[in-house]
């Protein structure tokens, strides 16, 4: 199975600082909502098959003592036989940035997009990033906001920042090395099957 590959730490890195950036610049100028007082810190690092390491990056330190706070998650989960899922788990503010607005900033090419049906709470927004030009430094990604009551998708340029008030944000990234990006989509929608239930139970506080 391959590992996750040294450019692909590092723009990931540089993705999850990106959106704790906008996260706590959106925070200190309003009340904080009430996930952004759930503590990440209580997500098992193992369930199903999976055990996760989080992310120790010089670039993950300097934006944890930056904005003073380390309540989000970026781990990666390995299982026997399965691709590594980097998870970031992350409470949102209003006016979030997603990680397609991100990837653009951090100078990733984006070369497939596929919204997620609106009427369908499984279903997530994914995309497949290019971290160089070569297919073999592609990802899968596919993202969504969890809410108390379900769950919500990447808003239309028309909606109201607070489209995501109250929700943690949920993106998995998976290199898509030696496979297609359609086996990664699958593969991940595999994995939110184990980790949406933790997700909630981490909203409910159980």
């Amino acid at each position: 199975m391959p590992h996750l590959p040294r450019n692909l730490i590092l723009v990931a890195a540089l993705l999850v600082g990106a959106i704790v950036g906008d996260h706590y610049a959106m925070a200190w100028s309003r009340s904080l909502a009430p996930l952004q007082l759930v503590s990440t810190k209580s997500f098992p690092y193992s369930f199903a098959e999976w055990k996760g390491v989080d992310y120790q990056t010089e670039i993950m330190k300097s934006a944890r003592e930056f904005f003073g706070t380390d309540n989000f998650i970026d781990r990666v989960y390995s299982a026997p036989g399965q691709y590594p899922v980097e998870l970031v788990l992350l409470p949102t503010a209003s006016g979030l940035h997603s990680p397609s607005v991100c990837a653009r900033f951090g100078g990733l090419q984006i070369i497939e997009s596929h919204p997620a049906k609106a009427s369908d709470p499984a279903d997530a927004d994914r995309i497949v990033l290019r971290t160089e030009a070569r297919s073999n430094a592609d990802y899968a990604c596919s993202y969504y906001w969890r809410t108390p009551g379900g769950v919500a998708h990447e808003a239309k340029p028309y909606l109201p920042p607070t489209h995501y008030t109250d929700s943690i944000m949920v993106s998995l990234r998976t290199p898509v090395q030696w496979s297609t990006a359609e086996q990664r989509f699958q593969a991940l929608a595999s994995f939110r099957a184990s980790v949406d239930p933790e997700v909630l139970r981490l909203i409910h506080g159980q």
